[in-house]
């Protein structure tokens, strides 16, 4: 117990506020453990979620997992008044009720507000500031030569 009242006094001194030396101590001795706690918690997060891949023309909208870009097919034209442009998915895992759901939950984290649509009518209409987006669902059922969901956006200048 001297020992650290003696540390303390000395630390007061020093500072020239013998009032501050308790709290600095405990700063002192207390930094590196809660620096290890943050590093470890940050560690945690980023292990924890799942690399988010966004389609190529659309930067901004996250591709769900499941989904695989076909990239071949995208196309954007970036004009004075707004981008054009269409970028195509599919998946064999999930439905188009389940793409929508998460479209739906997803695309207003990213600013988007849901209009119209739903997965009976096999599509889903959002806008953002000057843009409209349009998500488009369906079935393949081979008929594009892919077994499963395909799933298309266009992007519009809102008019």
């Amino acid at each position: 117990m001297f020992f650290l009242k003696h540390i303390i006094e000395r630390v007061g001194r020093f500072f020239r506020c013998p009032a501050l030396a308790p709290a600095l101590i405990l700063g002192v001795t207390l930094l590196p453990a809660l620096t290890a706690t943050f590093a470890a918690s940050v560690y945690a997060q980023k292990e924890a979620m799942p690399d988010i891949r966004y389609f190529s023309i659309l930067p901004d909208v996250p591709v769900m997992d499941g989904f695989t870009e076909t990239e071949d097919q995208a196309l954007v034209f970036d004009k004075p008044g707004g981008r054009i442009g269409e970028v195509q998915a599919v998946s064999t895992i999930h439905t188009p009720g389940d793409a929508f759901a998460y479209y739906r939950a997803v695309l207003p984290q990213f600013g988007w507000t849901f209009l119209e649509g739903g997965p009976r009518k096999g599509y889903g209409t959002f806008v953002r500031e000057n843009e409209k987006l349009i998500l488009r669902l369906s079935d393949s059922k081979g008929q594009t030569g892919v077994q499963g969901t395909v799933l298309a956006f266009q992007i519009l200048p809102d008019s």
